[in-house]
């Protein structure tokens, strides 16, 4: 703040306006009415300055207020044109000789108007810490000046002015005190403030003490006040005792029992110290004292419904657990018995489980009542609280067991399970006529208590039920479940969970112990990276891991969810984890039989299904050796074939002497597939431990097979470590073993058949032969040369027939096979057209067709199609539906190119036998068209194909 002063240079004052202002408003002088003390400064400043105008005046930020004037008149003036504003920016005092001449003052009204102020000395009133907030100041309307004396004097009185400004705002903060004083003594209405003297006599006693015990302060005045301690504390002295205790330490506390006027007892908390006057000396004792009856005996029901809170919280039995929380409270909370009644399953009884401060005979007279004996009926059949006072003075017949039993007060409430009442508890009093409120909360806190430690011991129960059963069911299926922290990299784990991993149980689980486990990249657990928990890839997946326990190969399918923070941040997830080693190798095991049996039906040799088979077995189950070992019948060695190696181990393709391994070849005798997992822990096996050594094999499965009771091959793997065989795939090398036995079994007597076949049309030629040459021989002098040359060419034509059938093991001979080997020893096959769709013949089919060929092919020679160069023959056949959606097969000769024909004055063989048709039954068409005979041959195809 800057100002400018008579020499016109800047002064900045130490102090804030709002701080001054601050200062003058807390002494609450502003706008008060005039008093003497003020008014007396005032004249004797005006007196003593000889001055027609004199102030005592107080300046605010924005007026001034005259607290005493002389000559004025007025109260108040504007600050804008005052000359105080400028006085109490001086340091003391300021003194205008003549305002007309000082630029302060320039323009000024109340300088320049007609009879205006010219002279102005005024005297500062500063406050203790430094604050102006007024003046001491004379004016007049003439010139003039003040001597030394007159301006002593004028700051004296300054100073005096002060001073009655600080007196008089001592003396009201004197008097607020002591009237907040007497306020709060006679407010505190709960609180007894009592004044002793030195004997402990009353001396003062306010309305707290009048309204905790009774007594009027007229009434207690100068009478001691050990009458208000029970006479037993008086006898032993102790209010002497707490004014002594008060003497010594300054301060003496009790709780103890008091008496009021009429008689009655209250707990109060009370403390005690001395009194002393204003130069110290020990005039008496004052004495605080609160009734307490109420707060301790609701901090004794509080205290009871925590441990009666606390108890329940873990019981299957809340009656028998409240029993003796409520016998050592019955006094605090103020009941004489308590009954707990549960309702009898017929819904008609209660059935009395527990009791308080009840003889037993009572116990046993209310062991089983209906509901309309006791006053709990009530309760059970309402379902709702029942509070009754005053029962002595009740005429309800209802209550007439309980009045005639001296009950006066009684409260019930019902105890509920899923909204059904399953019991009743209620208090009871021979000694009060009503429960108080906090009784009744007390007794309805203890029912709900009870109904809820009954829902939660059966949720309890029922959840103990179903995480049983749910554990079972996870232990049945081999389900674990778990859930992680990315965070932390602890994984609560399940007990199926740790048992999956080969874990011993523990409740968490260590994501670093864990990853260790995880075989494949798929399973990773990549906490360092959150971006690819966001991404949500590879929640569900499956994949292998080495189990820690035993270090077997398993497979795992893991299931799961996100669990996202507020922000939808992944911060971990939780699922199931499953062993499915059984299903994925269950399926693996299939595809690879699948594909065994198609490979081995494309092969025909020994070795081929061996090695297919073998190469099969260790790509499926990932081992170091698998290979076929035959024995000849009781031979002494083996011969191992087919093998499939991986990695560096050794083969072992060649011969090998049985008494190498004369353990392993007696078991194998047995008929059941041998199982080494271990060839130094394989006692039976100790005698051929040397020789599994020689050749790096560590475990194996073989698997024997056998014809006709004899030991003839084994199919095994071996694998260079110990290795502990899976049941599946101990089942897997049995059905493979099945399968290439099946199919050596099947080449070998392909190859047996082949040989009889080829036996058979051997000695069957030779029959025909000797056949046809014995014919010739008898014939020749009974047929013409053309008959007999018609004779034999049939029976060759048969012979062809035979022949076809033999190469399909006399089960079915190809249609088109049949025409091509029929006709191919009779004409050039150029001249022939044949078509038609794959059809196989039976046996008998394939006879008649190739005679019937014959017959047509000779006629064609003579007098056909292939008596020229430029005839020829078209054969087709197809398949056609008949009415009943059956096919039928239809193949038609067609000549053409060859000289006209006429149909036959007489049927020969060859016409007879066409007659006869493909199965015997007919269905022949001949058409002798002038251009080429056309013959249609028809049967049911299911006929034709008959073997």
């Amino acid at each position: 703040m800057t100002v400018l002063n008579p020499n016109n240079t800047l002064r900045t004052a130490h102090y804030s306006e709002q701080a001054r202002s601050s200062t003058l408003h807390s002494y609450q002088i502003l706008d008060t009415p005039r008093e003497a003390e003020f008014d007396d400064i005032a004249a004797m400043a005006a007196e003593v300055c000889q001055t027609p105008i004199a102030v005592v005046n107080f300046v605010d930020s924005e007026r001034q207020f005259f607290k005493a004037e002389v000559g004025l008149g007025v109260r108040e003036t504007p600050l804008d044109t005052s000359f105080c504003g400028h006085a109490i920016l001086s340091e003391d005092m300021m003194i205008v000789p003549d305002a007309r001449h000082d630029p302060r003052f320039e323009g000024n009204p109340l300088v320049t108007q007609e009879g205006g102020l010219r002279f102005y000395a005024g005297a500062l009133l500063r406050t203790r810490d430094g604050y102006p907030i007024g003046t001491v100041c004379v004016l007049d309307t003439k010139p003039r000046s003040l001597d030394g004396s007159q301006i002593r004097t004028l700051k004296l009185l300054a100073r005096q002015a002060m001073t009655q400004v600080e007196l008089r705002a001592a003396l009201a903060d004197t008097q607020r005190i002591e009237t907040r004083h007497r306020q709060v003594l006679n407010s505190a209405a709960d609180y007894a403030i009592i004044s002793k003297d030195l004997q402990g006599n009353v001396t003062g006693w306010n309305r707290g003490a009048e309204n905790v015990f009774g007594w009027s302060e007229a009434e207690m005045l100068e009478k001691p006040v050990a009458i208000t301690f029970n006479p037993a504390d008086q006898s032993a002295g102790v209010p002497e005792l707490e004014m002594a205790a008060a003497r010594e330490s300054g301060r003496a506390a009790d709780e103890r029992w008091h008496v009021k006027k009429d008689g009655s007892r209250f707990f109060a908390s009370a403390e005690m110290m001395p009194l002393r006057d204003d130069a110290g000396n020990h005039v008496g004792y004052v004495n605080i004292l609160r009734d307490q009856t109420q707060a301790r005996r609701q901090a004794q029901q509080l205290a009871l419904l925590s441990q009666a809170a606390s108890a329940l919280l873990n019981t299957d039995d809340p009656a028998a657990t409240l029993r003796p929380i409520l016998a050592g409270g019955a006094d605090a909370v103020g009941f004489d018995m308590c009954f707990l009644y549960d309702v009898a399953a017929d819904g008609q009884h209660l059935e009395l489980r527990h009791s308080v401060g009840v003889n037993e005979e009572i116990s046993m007279a209310l062991r089983r009542v209906s509901f309309d004996v006791p006053l709990c009926g009530i309760v059970a059949e309402r379902a709702e609280p029942l509070v009754l006072e005053n029962l002595h003075l009740s005429c309800e017949p209802r209550y007439e067991i309980a009045r005639t039993s001296g009950v006066q007060a009684y409260a019930g409430f019902p105890i509920c399970f899923k909204d059904k009442v399953t019991g009743v508890v209620s208090f009871v009093s021979s000694e009060v006529p009503a429960f108080d409120d906090d009784a009744l909360s007390f007794f309805q806190t203890i029912a709900r208590f009870m109904s809820v430690s009954r829902e939660r011991a059966e949720d309890a129960r029922v959840l103990r039920d179903a995480e049983r059963r749910l554990r079972l069911a996870q232990e049945a299926g081999r389900i674990g479940t778990f859930e992680m922290n990315l965070d932390t990299g602890i994984i609560v784990a399940s007990p199926q969970f740790c048992r999956t991993f080969g874990l011993a149980e523990a409740p968490e689980v260590s994501t670093v112990e864990l990853a260790d486990l995880i075989l494949n990249q798929a399973g990773r657990l990549q906490l360092e990276n959150a971006d690819y928990w966001q991404s949500g890839a590879h929640l569900d997946v499956d994949y292998r891991i080495c189990r820690a326990d035993d270090q077997a190969v398993r497979w795992v399918s893991r299931r799961a969810e996100h669990i996202l923070d507020e922000k939808g941040h992944v911060r971990g997830m939780f699922g199931t984890v499953q062993d499915i080693t059984e299903q994925k190798n269950s399926a693996l095991y299939q595809n690879a039989l699948l594909k065994l049996g198609e490979e081995l039906r494309q092969v025909s040799t020994l070795k081929e299904m061996t090695h297919l088979t073998c190469r099969l077995l260790l790509e499926t189950l990932d081992v170091s050796r698998a290979g076929y070992a035959t024995r000849k019948r009781k031979a002494a060695q083996f011969t191992i074939i087919g093998e499939c190696l991986s990695g560096d181990v050794p083969p072992m393709e060649g011969h090998y002497q049985v008494a190498d391994f004369f353990r392993t070849a007696a078991l194998l005798e047995t008929g059941h597939p041998l199982i080494m997992c271990n060839a130094e822990e394989e006692v039976a096996l100790a005698d051929d431990l040397q020789s599994y050594q020689n050749i790096q094999v560590a475990a194996h499965i073989s698997v024997p097979q056998f014809e006709k009771g004899d030991l003839v091959g084994a199919l095994f793997v071996h694998q260079v470590d110990a290795r502990r065989w899976e049941q599946g795939e101990i089942d897997f090398m049995r059905r493979v073993s099945d399968r290439l036995l099946a199919a050596l079994s099947t080449a070998r007597a392909e190859e047996e058949q082949a040989v009889l076949n080829q036996e058979l049309s051997h000695r069957l030629k030779n029959s025909l032969s000797m056949v046809q040459a014995i014919a010739t021989q008898t014939l020749r002098a009974a047929l013409t040369p053309e008959a007999l040359y018609d004779f034999t060419n049939r029976l060759h034509a048969l012979s062809q027939a035979h022949n076809v059938l033999l190469h399909r093991n006399w089960e079915a001979g190809e249609i088109k096979d049949v025409i091509e080997s029929t006709l191919a020893a009779l004409v050039q096959i150029e001249h022939l057209q044949i078509s038609g769709p794959p059809v196989e013949l039976g046996p008998k089919t394939t006879l008649t067709l190739s005679m019937l060929l014959h017959e047509l092919a000779t006629n064609a020679i003579k007098y056909g199609a292939f008596s020229n160069e430029a005839g020829r023959v078209e054969i087709r056949w197809q398949l056609e539906k008949d009415v009943d959606d059956d096919h039928n097969l239809v193949i038609q000769w067609r000549e053409v190119g060859g000289p006209k024909i006429t149909k036959p004055q007489k049927k020969g063989f060859g016409s007879r036998l066409l007659q006869v048709g493909l199965v015997g039954t007919g269905g022949v068409d001949l058409n002798y068209d002038p251009l080429g005979l056309i013959v249609t041959l028809k049967a049911p195809l299911v006929d034709a194909t008959r073997s």
